[in-house]
């Protein structure tokens, strides 16, 4: 962060004037429905808020909480982000994809970590099945008195090229911007909780094997409005062929997206919605995708017991998205960033590897160096690259492979699989 004086303060404000309005009418809301109107207070709040906003230190900030005609006790619970009177009731709203949601949830558990017991938050998404046991979650309605609604957003992807952030950053630093106060990740992974009632269910792999076996869920494709996301599907088939009788591939992917059929893995491709794959995840030895849903899901989802602290992840991500806002610390994350010069500074952050003429604007996001149907940075990654870093968990002691009996019941279940498939 800058640190700024008093004179470069001034200037600094004066050259957002549409940010600095902005934030003076939500904390004049704020401090007019709690009857609390105290002007050195609202001058206080702003100048805590715009650092967050636009990380800066204002120096004197803590001399001015001292010079401030106020009870310390107050500042302090100010500054914490707590309500004068009563909690603060929020809904946050936000209808972007399931990985997105994922993210979001770390912002909501943060909230609550960082200021206890002075919010009531509810939620809005098009995923209610990722809001499923959480315990930071109150039904509020719009109508409600009090009730405040805001959308979630994370603006901070327009730095992600170049500031050391990651995702995890995105819906916090947007949250505590508009709520006034600090929000500071807490945990490197989404807050996603399965009930005991679930884990004591079985599996959908066991339904089918008929024993608890050891698998890997492997996403091979993706959505079309983001084919420069997706991999070869013949080197993902490659991958799975290499480990076959070690390792217990499950596909999956949601009906109406693009995902190519492998052998040799249990098809589960439009069989799981969002809450059966959150549960699926939660038995899975690992996964193997690209920049997903599943990828935020495997290091969100509690790992089941007996198994490493850290559930193992390959992802085959290209240069499309900087790797410092998508990976996480124990993931197996494949980039090319700084390898090409459409990717040599963070993330490209195009669409599609070719038009589709489907009337969707990612039409107009393209990449610029394609490489038949793949974009050159996925291009360069090899199915040898991908199972050096599946091996990379096994060889170092992390995980085990399937012993010579249940390789044998997987290979049945394989088989007993194609033989219903075939026509």
């Amino acid at each position: 962060m800058v640190a700024l004086q008093f004179p470069e303060l001034v200037q600094f404000l004066v050259q957002q004037p549409l940010l600095v309005v902005e934030l003076l009418v939500q904390l004049l809301v704020q401090f007019l429905v709690q009857l609390v109107v105290p002007i050195e207070l609202l001058v206080l709040q702003l100048l805590v808020a715009l650092q967050f906003q636009l990380q800066f230190v204002f120096e004197p900030l803590a001399e001015l909480q001292q010079l401030l005609p106020l009870r310390q006790l107050v500042v302090e619970q100010l500054l914490r982000g707590a309500p004068v009177a009563g909690k603060r009731k929020i809904i946050l709203r936000n209808f972007q994809s399931p990985g997105d949601v994922v993210m979001l949830t770390a912002a909501v558990r943060d909230l609550h970590l960082a200021h206890p017991r002075r919010f009531v938050t509810d939620v809005r998404t098009a995923c209610p099945a990722l809001w499923e046991n959480n315990p930071w979650i109150t039904p509020l309605q719009e109508k409600d008195p009090g009730v405040r609604v805001i959308r979630a957003d994370y603006p901070l992807i327009h730095r992600s090229n170049h500031a050391p952030l990651h995702f995890i950053h995105g819906f916090a630093e947007d949250l505590g911007r508009k709520l006034g106060v600090p929000i500071r990740p807490t945990l490197f992974k989404g807050d996603l909780h399965v009930s005991d009632v679930e884990k004591s269910w079985y599996s959908q792999v066991r339904e089918i094997v008929g024993e608890d076996l050891p698998f890997w869920i492997v996403v091979s494709g993706g959505k079309y409005d983001f084919t420069a996301k997706w991999w070869d599907p013949r080197r993902t088939q490659q991958v799975v062929d290499h480990f076959r009788g070690r390792i217990l591939f499950v596909q999956v992917g949601e009906a109406g997206h693009h995902h190519p059929p492998l052998s040799g893995v249990i098809d589960l491709r439009g069989k799981t919605d969002l809450r059966q794959l959150v549960r699926l995840v939660y038995h899975s030895q690992g996964a193997l995708t690209g920049v997903s849903a599943l990828m935020h899901l495997a290091a969100a989802v509690e790992v089941k017991g007996g198994r490493p602290q850290n559930r193992a992840c390959v992802v085959v991500a290209g240069g499309r998205e900087p790797s410092q806002w998508e990976a996480y610390p124990h993931h197996q994350y494949l980039h090319t960033n700084g390898a090409l010069l459409c990717c040599d500074n963070g993330g490209c952050w195009k669409s599609r590897v070719r038009a589709l003429g489907d009337g969707n604007e990612a039409d107009r996001s393209l990449c610029v160096d394609p490489v038949g149907d793949l974009p050159r940075c996925m291009d360069m990654i090899t199915a040898q690259d991908v199972i050096r870093r599946i091996e990379l968990y096994f060889q170092g002691g992390a995980l085990r492979y399937l012993t010579a009996a249940q390789a044998r019941r997987a290979e049945a279940a394989l088989g007993e699989a194609a033989a219903v498939a075939a026509p």
